[in-house]
């Protein structure tokens, strides 16, 4: 069903995935993604990571330290997706104080990032 590849949630804490190796990386690579709206391969990463995050904890390797982890960095991955969602979308209440944002501005918005979770939601494992 999905084309994407387990992401080995042990190796990646461990810093032992080739450009993952750590924090700055991982950053890096969010960035990159953004700079190029990649909100296909961070939805695929996304996946990735919750059958890895699901593998490890049938095989009882998951600790409470990559349980946070993991949430972690679900959290920078959607995080970076609606970024890129208001990049390619921008709306008058994307900003503060602005004097075009209406009630029906809002209404916009809300619907565009409840739409964004329902994408996200289907889009997980």
């Amino acid at each position: 069903m999905k084309a994407t590849s387990e992401v080995d949630v042990l190796k990646l804490y461990a810093g032992k995935i080739k450009n993952l190796e750590d924090t700055a990386a991982w950053n890096r690579m969010l960035t990159l993604a953004y700079e190029r709206s990649d909100l296909n391969g961070l939805v695929n990463l996304r996946y990735g990571l919750q059958v890895g995050m699901a593998s490890a904890q049938r095989k009882g390797l998951v600790t409470e330290d990559l349980a946070e982890m993991f949430c972690r960095w679900i959290g920078s991955i959607d995080k970076t997706c609606r970024r890129i969602v208001k990049k390619r979308m921008r709306m008058a209440n994307d900003s503060v104080n602005n004097p075009f944002a209406t009630e029906k501005t809002l209404r916009e918005k809300r619907a565009r990032d409840a739409e964004l979770e329902r994408f996200l939601r289907k889009k997980s494992y």
